[in-house]
């Protein structure tokens, strides 16, 4: 193999090491018709001759599928009729790795979530918590618990999390262990101020095979 050859396949092996999965979301102040879409770029490797490791994502925590493209994504509901200001509303997901996949993998501490993307002029005005392993994502079950994460506006940029989410491969041929988590939006004060309005931003999740 020459040099050229085995330098472009480490650079192609190093980008394909971690699996992004991008949350949009959309709010519509007043009625609001709350969206956010994610999309899961490929795979991320098991590491230096290891096997491709697929991350895999769930509504219900009990239907998982792929999302490779940006037409496939998924919606998450926030449940809300009118957002007004102090108003928190709730939205679960779940992530998993796939059956094919024999590599152990986390969520890195520091660096393993972001908010990637963010438009619209009261993004300032929004804060979001991240929960993990809640019994039911809403504010009865959030209210008893710490997040895990935490941005004070949905401005662009990285958002430290306490540690580590651990993501387990299953034996043989058998998907991974989900791991639940609840995202929390709260609307500020000034979201009054800015009534039929709509904001726009995307998470981004990476996850790291253990060995990375």
């Amino acid at each position: 193999m020459s040099s050229s050859t085995e330098d472009s396949s480490t650079r192609w092996s190093r980008t394909k090491a971690k699996v992004l999965l991008a949350g949009g979301i959309g709010l519509g102040v007043g009625a609001i018709a709350s969206v956010a879409t994610w999309n899961d770029s490929g795979f991320l490797f098991a590491g230096s001759g290891g096997g491709s490791a697929n991350l895999e994502g769930s509504l219900d925590g009990e239907w998982f599928t792929t999302h490779e493209l940006s037409g496939q994504a998924a919606e998450l509901d926030f449940v809300a009729t009118q957002m007004e200001p102090g108003e928190t509303v709730y939205a679960p997901f779940s992530v998993r790795l796939d059956g094919e996949t024999a590599q152990d993998a986390k969520v890195d501490a520091g660096s393993g979530l972001n908010v990637a993307r963010s438009d619209g002029d009261f993004i300032p005005d929004l804060s979001f918590a991240v929960f993990e392993g809640l019994s039911t994502c809403d504010a009865a079950s959030a209210v008893e618990s710490d997040p895990i994460g935490r941005g004070e506006t949905l401005a662009q940029g990285n958002v430290p999390l306490k540690e580590h989410i651990d993501l387990t491969a299953g034996e043989g041929d058998a998907p991974g262990e989900p791991v639940d988590l609840c995202f929390a939006i709260t609307a500020g004060s000034g979201i009054e101020h800015v009534w039929g309005e709509q904001a726009e931003a995307s998470w981004r999740i990476q996850a790291l095979s253990n060995d990375s």
